[in-house]
C-alpha cells in the first residue's frame, strides 16, 4: 500500500517532468472516458429515431447537457494528447513540429469553444 501511495503523490508532485505529467494526463482522460462513453451513447443510441425537437428537448435537461458537454470535451482533449504525441514523435523539423504543436493547440480550442456554445445554445433555447 505505501508504493501505491508514493506512486500517487509522485503523480502530483511538482517534480516530475512534462512526458511523465502528459503520460499521466492521457491515461486519466482515458479512464474517465470509458463509463463516460458509454453514459453517452447508450441513450443516444436509443433515441436515434427521435424528432429534431424531441431531441432538443431531451438536451435542455441540464444533466444530460453537462454529461454531453463533459463527454465531447474529454474527448477532445483526449485527441488533442493523442495528436499532440504524434507531432512529437513523427515530426523532426523543429519549425513544423512547433507550427502543428501550436495548430492543434488552436484547433482544440476554437473545436471547444464551438461545443460550449452549441451546448449553451440548446441548454437555453426557449
Amino acid at each position: 500500500m505505501a508504493f501505491v501511495t508514493k506512486l500517487v503523490k509522485g503523480f502530483f508532485s511538482k517534480d516530475i517532468n512534462e512526458g511523465t505529467a502528459h503520460w499521466v494526463s492521457q491515461r486519466v482522460t482515458s479512464a474517465i472516458l470509458i463509463p463516460l462513453t458509454a453514459i453517452f451513447i447508450f441513450p443516444f443510441v436509443v433515441h436515434i429515431n427521435l424528432e429534431h425537437s424531441e431531441i432538443m428537448f431531451l438536451y435542455t435537461n441540464p444533466f444530460r447537457a453537462m454529461l454531453t458537454l463533459l463527454f465531447f470535451c474529454l474527448t477532445l482533449l483526449h485527441f488533442k494528447q493523442g495528436a499532440q504525441v504524434v507531432i512529437e514523435d513523427y515530426v523532426h523539423d523543429y519549425r513544423a513540429n512547433k507550427v502543428l504543436l501550436r495548430l492543434n493547440e488552436i484547433a482544440f480550442w476554437i473545436i471547444n469553444g464551438c461545443i460550449v456554445l452549441a451546448m449553451a445554445r440548446i441548454m437555453f433555447a426557449t
